[in-house]
């Protein structure tokens, strides 16, 4: 069981074991279950359904094994290392005195095409006599297209985008096509896949296409709650009371008032009731400050 092994690495590594959550969907006489697991601060998840949550557990413990036992253990401080952590070098050593008895003249080749484009210079020659080349090569890792689509609703101060999955196929090779939605707009999968986590994948790729770029976002809102909270704290003025309501004519908007020493002002409507008392405070901090800011 993968479950065991991914609980077992956690203590090697002296992590808080794995936490389990679970999703279920489907007719009550055929239910599936898709599970997450979350280690050591990331969440991981199977790339299909499973038939009892048990299994589905197991399969996201499998792909969290995956692709942390493939992740090199961090080195101790210096100081603290024991006969475990020698092992490599032993290793390595071993691994030099063949190369230089057995096959001499050995030379690793590669190309420093990433190298040079970045301007960092050519690589320099090992000490080793024996050995022509080396050439480390970063590897950039492309974030997966959810988190890219979550990190972009966070900096909008947007909901998270939220997922609808389309089935097709018999319950035992399910294909699944995937909708997202952002900001009241959906954005669909242009085709199915053989796994959920791949749809839901491709939808968040067709947003983050369509929606506006970074470049195009507006600046940073001025926090004018803080401004305006300051300004009555100096002028010992009572804190600013705020009401604030969906707009009845815009569904999905809302409206804010503030109150600042029995005077109400009231602001633009917001999409979310932050925006919304944030535009009543800007209008009235603007009074109350001469119009500055």
């Amino acid at each position: 069981m993968f479950k065991r092994r991914l609980q077992e690495l956690c203590h090697q590594r002296q992590w808080v074991l794995p936490v389990y959550q679970q999703s279920r969907e489907g007719p009550d006489h055929a239910p599936l279950f898709l599970a997450t697991v979350a280690v050591n601060g990331a969440e991981y998840s199977a790339d299909e359904f499973a038939r009892t949550a048990k299994e589905a557990q197991n399969l996201a413990a499998m792909a969290a094994f995956k692709i942390l036992s493939a992740v090199p253990a961090p080195l101790p401080a210096p100081g603290e290392l024991t006969c475990s952590c020698l092992a490599p070098f032993v290793w390595i050593s071993m691994l030099f005195f063949f190369l230089d008895r057995l096959v001499p003249r050995l030379e690793f080749v590669a190309i420093d095409k990433i190298e040079e484009e970045r301007g960092k210079g050519h690589c320099q020659r090992p000490h080793h006599p024996n050995l022509s080349v080396i050439v480390f090569i970063p590897l950039e890792i492309q974030p997966d297209p959810k988190c890219r689509l979550n990190n972009y609703c966070q900096k909008r101060g947007s909901q998270f985008p939220s997922y609808e999955t389309i089935y097709d196929g018999p319950l035992q090779s399910l294909w699944f096509k995937s909708i997202v939605t952002v900001d009241g707009q959906t954005f669909m999968s242009p085709r199915f896949y053989r796994t959920l986590k791949e749809a839901q994948a491709s939808a968040a790729s067709v947003a983050l296409t369509l929606l506006p770029q970074e470049e195009t976002l507006p600046a940073p809102a001025i926090p004018y709650k803080n401004l305006l909270q300051e300004l009555a704290q100096k002028g010992h003025l009572p804190l600013p009371i705020y009401h604030t309501s969906s707009d009845f004519p815009n569904p999905g908007a809302f409206t804010s008032t503030v109150e600042v020493d029995g005077i109400i002002f009231g602001g633009e409507p917001g999409r979310n009731k932050k925006q919304a008392e944030m535009n009543a405070a800007k209008v009235a901090f603007q009074h109350l400050n001469g119009g500055a800011v």
